[in-house]
């Protein structure tokens, strides 16, 4: 053994003396072009390199929750991103209960037992003890949104009262709220047993059969024949009782929003409140405000119920249903989906119990081969991991997953899901896997990153950055499409579900429809809250996403940008939130642009006149072309080209030749903003353009437009109430002429005579610009959280925000709803190609040993293509088993470069072989 080792040394140290030499030939000091750091800074949800996802079931530390032997969990529920479970003594209900929650408190949802004025920002990655009077037991818990609820009683009176803790519509300045419950509204010996949540109003249900409701009833949600106005606050102070006397014992309560569902002991299912799913019921009223049956499951013998949000936008909130029959059918009904039954992807397999959440289902299964064992299934979206594999995005039918192969198993007990993270909890074992941004899987999530923060080199200048929710979108000057963070909805064109990393859109990852182009080299991207647009230097457009008021046209939802037809060359392309806008080149036709001004092409929703076409009344599933004329007079002149286009929530905005700008669509708020329901020329910017000024950029934010000239000059319009284009919050809700913001920050110091502006970005509600004096400057609302819409900021709205922050030479400045992203161009000297390989042949040396790596370790040296692949392919597989940097790793160390199923930062992108979602190897394009 001692021979053989001196025996390979001997020959490496040949084959290094050998490598040496050759690398003096191949050496260059000879500056390299410049690389364009890219760095990152926000609220770090996801966004920040720090992806904070748990792809597995992990356990949760429980130890110190029990206090003795007997006590166990009694009951469970989790809300968006928190959970809480019940401790109790089964059997013992004069035995004192307590209440531990954990995850998001950023609506004060978990207030402490011994902290009430936490942080709005605050995450608990610990259970919490909560603050319930000591003097009252707790019946029975229930999470929804933002929200925490307990049924409590008094052993002395036998009374009940609900205490809830989080978001309340109507008053945010609370943060709990407790209503007493009218013991007459009861009947004699009555108890309550059960308490059920929505965003907008709670139910408890008694043991022989009472429902009382409490909160807002606009709907007739409470079931008792009234109706209240919108957000009565006298609804929050009382309970109502249903009027549920022409049908049987109600045996249990499941709440949507605004509705109320509930189960009779015949297993017929009642209904009270708005009709969201409209296709369950054969009335065609749109709100009941008493009990009605559900007639499209009347046939069935319904045993368990649950209920949750599955989706939601500025107009209406859509319900996932999921029942449960005497049978052990189960059924479902969402958005997405039609009432169907459910199955289970492997066999011999059966359903015990069934909870819906946003967008999942997860289950707990038995098998019928071995009916002591208790297995978890999941089915539905797997945006952060829910469903496993961890590969597969919509699973169709139930999947079991191997329960015990998990840390100290134990029999699951209960199983609850909440917007993107699941909890399974036995007696007294919790485990929790899915997004933990807000701590929801018991781990402290990323801190915000309040200075820029590097997350990587490219090697062109970037032309576009775009965030949208959980990643973003990167296109390069060299006309290469990158994109990182959270794959949501398959918006950032990866096989990956998650990106630590930006990386390069493979060009074969296309559906091209039988259209031939080249898809290689893309010139914009652009991205919204659930869908993203690429357009390539063909002028093709792709569209991938989630397909809601056909912004993505007649197709269905897409894990791949698919090819979209719009009759002319694109070149450049912006989304709304619900809508898309294109725009072609300027090119005379007779039919689509006779006058050569360009043509602007609008598709998606258009409740708010966002597409231009005001004859579209609710939506347009194909690209229509804006027409800009006025009472029948064209607003372009002969020679004005569109140059520039942005959108934002609900409008868009374009930048001529001629320097005027047009919008369309809602921009302000809607008391103060403007409606346009064509394009309309924004009045005034002529008087501050005193001198020739060019526009050479526009950005749009939620419900505001900055535009920004080669005078260094920025000028704003729309909404301004969170200050975002003054600095003032709260003053001037909207401007709805420009703005010259640049004139307005020096007349407050804030500029200073000598600073001048090199380029902005619109967040969402924010705005922020880089200086020559090294500055990032903000104001507005920088950066909200992107789970709460009111938002916890990093920066505050009241004034002007700034960070020192010195870049060689700017190239790019970009923002999302959360984070702001820098490019800067640093100059670098390259290393010789011996520095570059060197690491990879001492690799390799340790890997293989013997004669064989001098020949191999002078080809890679050399560059020798098949040799090289070969070579770097192996090295990846040693990668993978965790060898570092020029070392071989013990035999039990942790693999320090793979995390969660995903790579980190092996080598350089161009040295790394990536696994698409099949778990095939395949060479990235940028291979050497």
């Amino acid at each position: 053994m001692q021979l053989s080792t001196r025996f390979v040394l001997f020959f490496l140290s040949i084959s290094l003396s050998i490598l040496s030499v050759a690398s003096g030939f191949l050496s260059s000091s000879t500056p390299t072009p410049s690389k364009y750091a890219f760095y990152a800074f926000g609220s770090n949800r996801n966004l920040l390199g720090d992806i904070n996802i748990v792809t597995r079931p992990i356990l949760v530390d429980v130890e110190h929750i029990f206090q003795d032997a007997e006590e166990e969990i009694i009951a469970a529920s989790a809300g968006y991103d928190h959970s809480a479970v019940l401790i109790g003594k089964p059997g013992k209900d004069s035995h004192p209960r307590r209440l531990y929650a954990w995850g998001s408190n950023i609506q004060h949802q978990i207030m402490a037992h011994d902290e009430k004025d936490l942080p709005e920002d605050s995450t608990m990655d610990k259970l919490t003890l909560m603050n319930v009077n000591p003097d009252l037991q707790i019946v029975d818990i229930d999470l929804t949104g933002y929200i925490t609820c307990a049924l409590l009683s008094k052993a002395s009176d036998d009374s009940y009262e609900t205490k809830c803790w989080g978001e309340i519509y109507w008053d945010n300045s609370q943060r709990s709220w407790t209503v007493k419950v009218d013991k007459g509204q009861l009947q004699e010996g009555e108890k309550l047993i059960k308490i059920a949540t929505s965003r907008h109003h709670i139910t408890v249900l008694g043991d022989k059969g009472s429902c009382l409701s409490s909160g807002d009833n606009f709907f007739g949600q409470f079931g008792d024949g009234s109706q209240s106005e919108l957000w009565q606050q006298d609804g929050y102070k009382r309970f109502a009782k249903a009027d549920l006397e022409a049908y049987e014992k109600i045996v249990d309560i499941e709440l949507g929003p605004y509705s109320t569902f509930y189960l009779t002991e015949g297993g017929k299912l009642l209904h009270s409140g708005r009709k969201s799913n409209k296709e369950l019921f054969e009335s065609t009223d749109w709100r009941d405000s008493t009990p009605v049956p559900v007639d499209d499951v009347k046939h069935l013998n319904i045993k368990h119920l649950s209920v949750a949000d599955a989706f939601e936008n500025a107009r209406e909130r859509i319900m996932l249903i999921v029942f449960q029959t005497d049978k052990g059918e189960v059924y479902s009904w969402n958005y997405d989906q039609p009432f169907r039954k459910l199955d289970i992807e492997q066999p011999n397999f059966k359903y015990s119990q069934i909870f819906a959440g946003s967008t999942n289902i997860i289950s707990l299964i038995e098998s019928t081969k071995d009916p002591e064992h208790v297995y978890v299934g999941t089915q539905g979206n797997n945006e952060y991991g829910v469903t496993e594999p961890e590969h597969v995005e919509n699973r169709d039918k139930t999947h079991v997953w191997e329960w015990n192969k998990f840390e100290q198993y134990e029999t699951p007990l209960f199983a609850r899901i909440g917007t993107n993270h699941a909890v399974v909890m036995s007696k007294r074992r919790i485990w929790v896997w899915g997004d933990n941004a807000m701590s929801q899987c018991g781990r402290g999530h990323p801190p915000a990153v309040k200075t820029p923060k590097k997350l990587y080199e490219f090697d062109s200048p970037v032309k576009s950055i775009v965030a949208s929710r959980p990643g973003a979108l990167i296109v390069t000057e060299s006309k290469e499409l990158f994109s990182y963070g959270v794959n949501s909805y398959h918006l950032l064109a990866q096989p990956l579900k998650v990106l630590h990393t930006p990386r390069k859109v493979r060009p074969d990852f296309y559906e091209l429809k039988g259209v031939q182009g080249d898809t290689s080299k893309v010139v914009a991207a652009t991205a919204s809250i659930g869908h993203s647009a690429i357009v390539t230097e063909d002028g093709l457009a792709f569209l991938v996403g989630k397909n809601e008021f056909c912004r993505l046209g007649n197709m269905s939802e897409t894990d791949k940008p698919t090819y979209i037809h719009i009759p002319k060359k694109v070149i450049a392309a912006e989304n709304g939130f619900f809508h898309n806008m294109f725009l072609s080149a300027p090119e005379k036709d007779s039919v689509f642009d006779p006058d050569g001004h360009g043509v602007v092409w609008t598709m998606g929703m258009n409740g708010l006149y966002q597409l231009g076409v005001p004859t579209i009344k609710r939506q347009s599933c194909e690209p229509v072309a804006v027409i800009f004329e006025k009472d029948q007079k064209k607003l372009l002149g002969p020679d004005e080209t569109i140059t520039h286009i942005a959108a934002g929530e609900f409008h868009n905005t374009i930048a001529t030749s001629n320097n005027r700008v047009f919008s369309w669509g809602q921009d302000g708020d809607m008391k103060d903003g403007n409606l346009h329901k064509s394009p309309t020329l924004l009045q005034g910017l002529e008087t501050l353009f005193l001198t020739k000024e060019n526009i050479i950029k526009l950005s749009c934010g939620t419900d505001f437009t900055l535009i920004f000239t080669d005078k260094h000059r920025l000028v704003g319009f729309g909404s301004n109430v969170h200050g975002n284009l003054d600095g003032i919050a709260d003053q001037k809700s909207a401007y709805n002429e420009p703005v010259d913001i640049t004139e307005h920050m020096r007349s407050l110091g804030v500029l200073q005579p000598s600073e001048q502006v090199l380029d902005m970005a619109a967040a969402h509600f924010g705005s922020l610009v880089y200086t020559n004096h090294s500055r990032i400057v903000m104001f507005g609302f920088i950066f909200y959280d992107e789970e709460d819409r009111e938002g916890v900021q990093l920066y505050s709205n009241t004034t002007f925000s700034s960070i020192q922050f010195k870049c060689p030479k700017l190239n790019m400045l970009g923002a999302g709803s959360s984070v702001g992203f820098i490019v800067c161009e640093e100059e670098q000297v390259e290393a010789s190609l011996w520095e570059k390989y060197r690491v990879t042949i001492f690799i390799a040396a340790g890997l293989f040993g013997g004669v064989s790596i001098i020949a191999v370790a002078i080809a890679v040296v050399l560059g020798c293509g098949a040799i090289q692949k070969s070579m770097l392919a192996l090295l990846h597989r040693g990668t993978k088993k965790g060898y570092k940097y020029g070392q071989l790793p013990d035999e039990d160390e942790d693999d320090p470069l793979w995390e969660d199923g995903h790579q980190v930062n092996v080598f350089d992108e161009d040295l790394i072989i990536a696994e698409d979602d099949e778990g095939q190897e395949h060479e990235e394009d940028d291979m050497l």
